[in-house]
């Protein structure tokens, strides 16, 4: 027969309740602190047991966490240090130039711009390149410069289309003009951020190929863009001009007889012939 919680059974005693205690087990505070004790004790015991087996393990993991944290932190002031030193070295390096002192200058941009991948060094190479090719000083050495960052992969994608811009600017006189439009091919896309400036480049090294139709239709998308910086189109309605004068000059050197071939003989003039002279008059015989 079974009895409902809480209600005496049979025999004068009470069904046993939650834990197997009996109503006034479960209200006597005396027996609630046992049982807490006893609750404790064995969470110590297994806490123990615990420790004994993985304690080794959790120690080892927490020591390489906390050592992790705090090399990194260390890593992270050492490049804040670093940065703030090439920041230094580098506004030094400017004011040598602005004092005039470029070969000062070119060495100690040489020295911040060996930290390749750093934001500096990228501004450094830019700078040493431009005082190279200041007042033709040293225009070799800034097309290399140029070209360092042109061809190295760890540069932002920005600063290397700029390098690109600038050595096709300084190599327009001693490169091959279409070898030069080649590296600008990429940037002929209006999503990218020098794209007037190739527009414009490439317009200039077609009219040096001979190529004036093309460079101007280049040069009237330019114009005809809303978009073109203002400096752009105020150059690319000069450039217009030119390249208008080189196409007509071509055409009237094409219409015009070629003054270089062989003149074609003159036709020697008919001359009458000579009257033959008159035969002697015949003797008259004497009578």
């Amino acid at each position: 027969m079974s009895t409902k919680k809480g209600v005496p059974a049979p025999g004068g005693k009470a069904a046993p309740g939650k834990g197997g205690q009996t109503p006034q087990e479960q209200d006597d505070p005396e027996v609630l602190g046992l049982m807490s004790e006893i609750e404790d004790d064995l969470r110590a015991e297994e806490f123990k047991k615990l420790w004994n087996r993985y304690g080794t393990y959790i120690l080892t993991f927490a020591t390489v966490v906390v050592l992790s944290v705090a090399g990194f932190q260390y890593w992270r002031q050492q490049q804040d240090a670093a940065r703030a030193q090439l920041a230094t070295n580098y506004e030094q390096a400017v004011t040598l130039a602005g004092r005039g002192q470029v070969d000062d200058a070119v060495t100690a941009l040489a020295a911040v711009a060996g930290k390749s991948g750093e934001g500096y060094a990228i501004l450094a190479q830019l700078q040493k390149a431009a005082l190279l090719a200041q007042n033709g000083k040293d225009p070799e050495g800034a097309l290399a410069a140029y070209r360092a960052l042109m061809d190295d992969a760890t540069v932002d994608p920005l600063f290397r289309d700029l390098a690109t811009v600038l050595y096709v600017m300084h190599a327009m006189d001693r490169e091959n003009p279409a070898a030069l439009e080649q590296r600008l091919t990429p940037m002929l896309n209006p999503a990218n951020a020098y794209y007037h400036s190739a527009v414009e480049l490439t317009a200039v090294l077609a009219d040096k190929q001979g190529e004036s139709a093309r460079a101007l239709q280049l040069i009237d998308q330019l114009i005809t863009d809303s978009s073109t910086p203002q400096g752009i189109n105020q150059r690319a309605e000069e450039l217009a001009a030119i390249f208008k004068s080189h196409q007509d000059g071509s055409r009237m050197a094409a219409a015009e007889p070629d003054s270089s071939a062989p003149a074609a003989p003159e036709t020697a003039p008919e001359t009458a012939p000579e009257t033959a002279p008159a035969a002697p008059a015949a003797e008259t015989p004497s009578p």
